[in-house]
This record gives C-alpha cells, sequence and structure tokens, in this order.
C-alpha cells in the first residue's frame, strides 16, 4: 500500500519508494506558497495498492508562484500577504503620490502576475504624501 507522502521532500520521498521497492519519477508543478521540491501529491494516491516493481509519480513544487496583485490594498495587506505566500526577499519602499490614499499599496517589481522564485526579491510600493515646500 502507498504511504502518505504528500509534504515530504521529493528525496525523501524517492528514498521511501525505494525502500519499498517501487521507482519514482517526478513531474514539477508551479503551485506557489510552497518550497521547491515538496511532493503535492503521488499518482497512484497513498492508500493505493502498488505491485513490487511500480513506479510512482511524484507530483513535486518548483519552488515558484505568481506575485500577488496588491495594487489598492494598504501596504500592510499587502507586505502581510506576500509574506504569507511565502516570498522570501520582500523590500518595501515609498513613493509620492498625491492621488492614492496613504500607505496605499501602488505596485510590486516583478509585476502581479509575473511567475517567479519563492526566494526572488520583490519589491513593494506604496504612496505617500508629496513633500510640499
Amino acid at each position: 500500500m502507498l504511504p502518505p507522502l504528500t509534504g515530504l521532500d521529493e528525496a525523501i520521498a524517492e528514498a521511501k519508494l525505494k525502500d519499498l521497492g517501487l521507482r519514482s519519477t517526478a513531474a514539477t508543478v508551479t503551485v506557489g506558497r510552497l518550497p521547491a521540491l515538496q511532493v503535492l501529491a503521488t499518482d497512484p494516491a497513498t492508500g493505493t495498492e502498488v505491485p513490487a516493481g511500480a513506479t510512482v509519480v511524484l507530483r513535486v513544487s518548483d519552488g515558484r508562484a505568481p506575485v500577488p496583485a496588491v495594487a489598492g490594498l494598504t501596504r500592510a495587506d499587502a507586505e502581510r500577504l506576500l509574506r504569507d505566500l511565502h516570498f522570501t526577499k520582500v523590500t518595501v519602499f515609498s513613493e509620492q503620490d498625491g492621488t492614492k490614499p496613504l500607505n496605499q499599496a501602488l505596485r510590486t517589481d516583478p509585476a502581479a502576475a509575473t511567475v517567479v522564485a519563492l526566494d526572488t526579491p520583490v519589491t513593494l510600493w506604496f504612496a505617500i504624501r508629496p513633500v510640499i515646500r
């Protein structure tokens, strides 16, 4: 019977399958929020009877995710969202903008929907009031 492998590192899952006399092959998937090479699912599924020597497909995260759309959120909510989605290198910069509410997120670099590695630097821009001299 195929044991639960979801959440394991690919190498650990492969070792467990080898110990059971099974082979494995990996298929990478972009899902976001998960570190690279973490097992997301198997084919056949956990609990399935698998004959000795059979090959199990490990669906593993490629460690990438689309940058979320944050424009219009507050700075705090935008930062929280990026960190909750496991982007590990978030930098915050302000930009003078008299047309947007104070501390409103304006954009990210890379832009929203760009698929990047979770350890890619992401810059969050938020609005501050223009300096009047």
